[in-house]
């Protein structure tokens, strides 16, 4: 037999992104934003990872960083299991998402229409890495305040996307940009890609990581009482 539950409520849109069912990760919200406003000050980039197991809640903490840091330009991008083997998949979406910050038209923008040139897509390495490059400097270049690019659900990025990834991190580091990474840790393991950059980074220094752990018993005890 399957077990079954009767539904409480549908949640309202405050509830959902910073009302009363978000507990416990109070501290790891303020680390995030903390991270955020050192690069106004310090005007230089900075590498977040954010991991842990399925169903933890690491959408829904990066959706409340995104609500407390109102005033940052937020780009957000997820990769999808389904694209998992298509050659720079991950890289299309980012490139459109900054597009959009910028208001660059795909179509007529020369630098960016190289990343959909599906005779370029698995060639022109260095022509798709200069248009992520130009999608991202023109994104940052129209922003008033600092730029988030939030990467989420890596363990399903495509190889490609990764070395991609690599290098705009690291030609990001002058910038006031922040890069937040986040993945089921569980499953960050069979993507060597994904695992290599990490690795790269770690070796290097640039990157603060930050692995959830199950919310505590006092922690459930308040998520049931927002229930009643």
């Amino acid at each position: 037999p399957v077990p079954t539950y009767r539904p409480l409520g549908i949640p309202s849109e405050s509830d959902a992104r910073g009302g009363r069912l978000f507990v416990g990760r109070d501290r790891e919200v303020r680390t995030l934003s903390d991270a955020i406003d050192k690069l106004e000050g310090a005007g230089i980039g900075s590498v977040i990872f954010v991991g842990g197991e399925a169903g933890i809640g690491k959408s829904r903490l990066l959706a409340e960083a995104r609500t407390a840091r109102g005033a940052s330009t937020w780009v957000r991008v997820g990769a999808a299991s389904y694209e998992s083997d298509v050659p720079f998949a991950f890289a299309k979406r980012l490139v459109d998402a900054c597009a959009r910050v910028a208001g660059i038209d795909l179509g007529s923008d020369g630098a960016v229409g190289v990343l959909h040139d599906p005779e370029g897509t698995e060639s022109d390495t260095q022509g798709l890495a200069t248009s992520l490059a130009f999608a991202i400097g023109s994104a940052v270049g129209s922003a008033a305040a600092p730029v988030v690019f939030e990467c989420d659900d890596i363990h399903w990025c495509d190889d490609s996307t990764a070395e991609l990834l690599h290098y705009v991190v690291r030609m990001s580091l002058e910038r006031p940009i922040a890069i937040v990474l986040g993945a089921r840790d569980g499953e960050l393991v069979d993507n060597e890609s994904a695992t290599r950059i990490l690795r790269s980074f770690r070796r290097d220094g640039i990157i603060e990581e930050h692995l959830l752990l199950p919310l505590t018993e006092r922690d459930v005890e308040e998520l049931v009482r927002t229930l009643d």
